[in-house]
């Protein structure tokens, strides 16, 4: 019979074992709910709290706690810190040889441990199994439960071993914790685990602590690799320490050079292609503090402490709302202010797109249309998270002062605005005239897209390119008429209408601009010509195959024909599988000089910049050189 442990006991032992004063929120009721004997899960952000939640109840009850992690990482540093407490804590996994594993084993038989950490790769081992079946668990942990189901942004089939696992040893007391869990992976991990199996009672679900205000969360629309690199610069100047988060291996080491050698700021590289050595020298210094910066892919961070990160940025899109909050939540766990900032660019949502393939491409896709809608989202940041995570308390947030959109509404954000020119005023109309048939119907994504005269399939599907407006714009880029429609939203010629899938329609005000009835000033980048508006008939073609009024360099353009005809001889396949001639043009007129700048090229994808990106950019980098 279990002995009920008073509020008093609970804050004491808190402050006894922890040295801790009071609970963060949703941690107390966690314990309480663990120590009743509950199945529970506990879905608290990253700095929240989540390892005290089954590491109290381990160190005030009876029996030891398996704790199932994923990472070898994660378990050393937390049995570091419960040993450094006097806690009796050990974990089993493949970096011990033989005499140490077997050393931990009789330390498991004799009862010397509360917390014993493992891999799911464990229960694949008879041998581990043999001391379990004879020494049971009074009850299992499972941190980043969000790892069992296929809706979670980290699935890991390994975590499905964890079911059976736990049906084998008799259905054991479970808590399960994760810091990105949505409603639908919650019922999930349910499921999988069965939670709550007769007779025991339903689990206790506890969603609290998603609003963290100490976070200053932001989107930054940007152009180019040179934009996003002089927002890291500002960012790292003010804030001092902090993440860059980029979306490939090939990024990080770009973006770590960039950063070094451009920005002047001193950083480490973090990924899974650096040998094992080299990725813990790399974390060691960050964690040493001998480096302020680390430019890392997500496999970086979980498991890691440093309290005082003053910033997170993601240079590309991460991949789903869930890793972004993850990732962002690993700033300001000490308490005080920190920024998180999504530099975003259109042609980023190209990598991800090249990413989602296999089982899980429609879950996969339905994360990133949410992630897109927080990219574009008008109303609270923070409210928004809460809101998609299921927390309560988004409710009682209003406007937060800690993210880009209120501090814009409330004049705070620091953005200047002014008068358009006369070649803007133009732009506005356009826009303006372009909301106005589109009649309210639409999102702002498809107002943009049809303003650059998109070819899009599912804007097609819709019939939008029928509309006179479409094409208005189509020598600007996605961003910038984005920006444009967010300057107008800001100055309420523009609103938004909806929560989970907003449409953008004018207002009265905005139909009076349209009209220069009344002058508006607007948050704009510095005025820039508007480029040539492109021809949306067919080009006719010379007897070579080069579109007659396309090469506005014409050397370049016969240059990048040659290597076109290089590379299809190379691969095999017809010159017009490699680049269109359409897509050469294009090439020709654009003139990239990086990958991020050559995903925006019609024609060019992930794909194809990962085979061609390398000789293409090469090719144009000479060809211009030499001009």
């Amino acid at each position: 019979m279990r002995t009920k442990t008073t509020q008093t006991d609970l804050r004491a032992a808190l402050e006894t074992h922890f040295g801790f004063e009071a609970f963060r929120s949703g941690q107390e009721e966690i314990v309480q709910a663990v120590l009743d004997g509950r199945d529970s899960i506990a879905v608290l952000p990253t700095g929240a709290g989540k390892s005290l939640c089954f590491q109290l109840p381990a160190v005030v009850g009876g029996g030891f706690c398996l704790v199932i992690s994923p990472l070898i990482s994660l378990m050393q540093d937390q049995v570091d810190g419960l040993t450094e407490r006097g806690l009796p804590a050990t974990f089993i996994n493949s970096t011990l040889d033989l005499p140490e594993l077997n050393r931990r084993f009789d330390g498991l038989r004799a009862g010397r441990y509360k917390l014993v950490y493992v891999a799911p790769e464990r229960f694949k081992s008879e041998r581990f199994w043999h001391l379990l079946e004879r020494f049971p668990p009074e009850r299992v942990a499972v941190d980043e439960a969000h790892c069992i189901s296929a809706w979670g942004h980290d699935f890991r089939p390994d975590y499905l071993e964890i079911g059976p696992a736990l049906a084998r040893l008799g259905h054991p007391q479970v808590i399960a914790l994760t810091a990105t869990a949505t409603p639908q992976v919650r019922d999930d991990i349910i499921a999988q685990l069965e939670l709550g199996k007769p007779p025991r009672s339903d689990p206790h679900v506890v969603v609290a602590g998603f609003l963290r205000p100490e976070l200053t969360l932001g989107v930054k629309r940007t152009a180019n690799h040179d934009i996003k690199l002089q927002r890291v610069r500002r960012i790292f100047q003010k804030q001092g320490t902090g993440i860059v988060y980029c979306a490939t291996r090939k990024m990080v080491d770009k973006v770590a050079g960039l950063i070094m050698q451009r920005a002047g700021i001193a950083c480490v590289a973090y990924h899974a292609g650096m040998g094992d050595e080299a990725r813990k020298a790399a974390q060691d210094r960050f964690m040493a503090g001998e480096v302020p910066v680390a430019v890392a892919t997500n496999a970086f961070g979980m498991g890691i402490d440093r309290a005082d990160l003053r910033a997170v940025v993601h240079w590309d899109l991460p991949g789903s709302l869930e890793a972004y909050y993850q990732e962002a939540g690993r700033a300001g766990r000490d308490g005080q202010p920190a920024q998180c900032e999504i530099l975003f660019n259109y042609a980023d949502v190209h990598t991800q797109e090249y990413f989602l393939q296999g089982p899980n491409e429609q879950t996969d896709r339905a994360k990133l249309k949410a992630l897109l809608r927080y990219i574009d989202a008008r109303g609270c940041r923070h409210a928004a998270i809460l809101r998609y995570f299921g927390d309560p308390s988004h409710r009682e947030v209003g406007d937060c002062a800690a993210c880009d959109n209120c501090l814009r509404r409330a004049g705070l954000d620091g953005t200047e605005r002014r008068a358009p020119d006369e070649a803007e005023w133009l732009q506005i109309q356009k826009t303006l005239s372009c909301a106005t048939r589109m009649n309210g119907m639409w999102g702002r994504a498809k107002l943009a897209q049809v303003l650059v005269g998109s070819q899009d399939k599912a804007l097609l599907s819709t019939g939008l390119q029928k509309l006179s407006t479409y094409g208005l714009l189509a020598g600007m880029g996605i961003n910038h008429i984005r920006v444009l429609t967010d300057a107008l939203e800001d100055a309420g010629c523009l609103e938004s209408v909806g929560e989970d899938y907003p449409k953008i329609r004018i207002t009265a005000q905005g139909r009076r601009v349209m009209r220069r009835e009344i002058e508006v000033e607007l948050a704009l980048p510095d005025p820039a010509p508007e480029k040539p508006k492109k021809s949306r008939s067919k080009p006719k073609s010379d007897r070579r195959g080069t579109p007659a009024n396309a090469p506005t360099d014409p050397l370049l353009y016969e240059t990048l024909r040659s290597l076109r005809t290089k590379l299809a001889h190379e691969n095999r396949v017809p010159p017009y599988r490699i680049l269109s001639n359409k897509t050469l043009a294009h090439l020709v007129e654009d003139a990239p000089t990086c990958e991020e700048d050559l995903l925006a090229v019609n024609g060019i994808g992930p794909a194809k910049a990962e085979q061609f990106g390398e000789a293409i950019l090469k090719t144009i980098a000479m060809a211009r050189g030499g001009a």
